[in-house]
């Protein structure tokens, strides 16, 4: 009878150990999304992405005056999803929508937001860099077209500018009668984390590159990066700048730079 009761006891004592050990990784692997993005995951957040018109001729017999979101924009819309449910927000707590829509009801303002895309196509984006610069009092960070090439843009941060190469890399492709998709392109991506500035009990993230596969390339840089950028951010609100690289239909580096800013005091 004792050796029974030790078995039951040994097994019982197994049970409870591998499940609160399974418990403790668990709970660890979702800290640092927590903890990066500062969401909790009983808010709501908002993730808001442009919609752009369908290109003349690239509408088909059902869609042809339908806007539509781009492939890379998509992809780190997708990205961010995975991170909040990482970070153990339900996907009740979770919606997407475009900027006109997120426009329309002023309450959407009021959770947590991740903006997809530069102020370029992203109005919002635009409305936290530019049209309110009151609310980018920390991040101190601007796109900009740069001089003697309206078509070409670049970040401005903390002092430095960072001109996109992909610009020129796609030009010398093109001139070799090259593909640029099949070629190596860089790209320069603004990523940071902020108070939101219509409620600032909730957190605004910034994923946004200077190009689309930047803007991609933000997203998948905090879905893999997450260890270092709590390290260098200590779970404070930060803003830096990423670095991406695509060859051939895929992200193959993303790195964040040492231009790094914490933008909370100690």
């Amino acid at each position: 009878m004792d050796v029974i009761v030790g078995i039951i006891a040994n097994l019982f004592s197994a049970v409870i150990g591998g499940g609160a050990t399974w418990l403790y990784k668990f709970k660890k692997s979702r800290t640092p999304f927590t903890s990066v993005t500062g969401i909790s995951p009983k808010d709501k957040t908002i993730i808001v992405v442009p919609e752009r018109p369908l290109s003349e001729g690239a509408g088909t017999p059902y869609a042809t005056h339908r806007n539509h979101v781009t492939f890379e924009d998509m992809l780190a819309a997708n990205y961010m999803e995975r991170v909040l449910s990482l970070a153990g927000v339900p996907d009740s707590k979770t919606a997407v929508r475009g900027v006109a829509q997120f426009q329309k009801n002023t309450e959407n303002k009021q959770h947590n937001v991740i903006l997809i895309c530069s102020p370029k196509a992203n109005d919002v984006t635009r409305e936290v860099l530019e049209t309110h610069p009151e609310m980018n009092a920390n991040i101190q960070a601007s796109f900009r077209q740069t001089k003697g090439y309206p078509e070409r843009w670049m970040i401005c941060f903390d002092g430095a500018c960072y001109e996109s190469p992909s610009y020129q890399q796609t030009k010398d492709l093109l001139d070799k009668n090259e593909n640029p998709e099949n070629g190596t392109l860089d790209d320069y991506a603004l990523l940071a984390r902020i108070q939101n500035p219509w409620n600032n009990r909730k957190k605004l993230l910034i994923v946004s590159g200077i190009r689309g596969i930047g803007t991609w390339g933000a997203a998948r840089c905090l879905r893999e990066r997450a260890n270092e950028l709590l390290r260098k951010s200590r779970g404070r609100d930060f803003a830096c700048i990423a670095k991406i690289t695509y060859e051939q239909y895929k992200l193959i580096r993303y790195e964040v730079t040492t231009n790094f800013a914490v933008l909370e005091p100690e």
